[in-house]
């Protein structure tokens, strides 16, 4: 059997990112060196967002940066500590990078969201836990039992009637934007 499961939809954190574009014609990536396939595929949809607006990210603006919360902060700031920032908008693969870089760019001095505005990705925990706290887009986990399961069922049914079990399975979740307090309002 050969089945792929990707349980949420990372491409239409598009439409969230939208948001984040139409405020911010002019924002920075924050991408994890570590290769996460859902991260690429975040990356991509913040590239159709761009396109959408007739916007062009120079592959210079894409700051590559260790998945961990520490690291990620380390990697920030070592990037920023003897440059200044160009851009007042961070996207981040995920929350924890978003972390990261909120305890960064404090400490190099930059105020969030007055100087720098910072969006995550998958509303972790400790989104609503940061100061301030992180705009992201949410990927309900709620969803991923049902549809786990539902496709538990559904592939041995297709074994009880003899079907094939060769075909690829994607399931999409949507996700959702969460505006918290990491975003300047404008």
């Amino acid at each position: 059997m050969v089945a792929k499961y990707d349980l949420y939809d990372n491409k239409a954190g598009l439409k969230s990112q939208s948001y984040f574009v139409k405020t911010y014609s002019f924002s920075l990536y924050l991408h994890s060196l570590e290769s996460i396939s859902s991260f690429d595929e975040r990356r991509d949809g913040y590239f159709s967002a761009m396109k959408h607006f007739h916007l062009e990210l120079p592959q210079d603006d894409i700051y590559y940066v260790h998945y961990s919360e520490e690291e990620s902060y380390q990697d920030i700031y070592r990037i920023f500590k003897d440059s200044p920032v160009h851009s007042t908008a961070f996207i981040c693969d995920d929350d924890t990078i978003a972390a990261g870089a909120l305890r960064a760019f404090h400490m190099l001095g930059y105020k969030i969201p007055e100087d720098i505005s910072l969006i995550g990705f998958n509303d972790r925990p400790n989104a609503s836990l940061t100061r301030p706290s992180l705009t992201t887009i949410n990927v309900p986990k709620g969803a991923f039992g049902t549809a786990a399961v539902d496709s538990i069922i559904n592939l041995i049914s297709k074994k009880q009637n003899n079907n094939c079990w060769t075909s690829s399975l994607k399931t999409r979740i949507g996700t959702q934007l969460v505006i918290r307090d990491s975003v300047k309002k404008i």
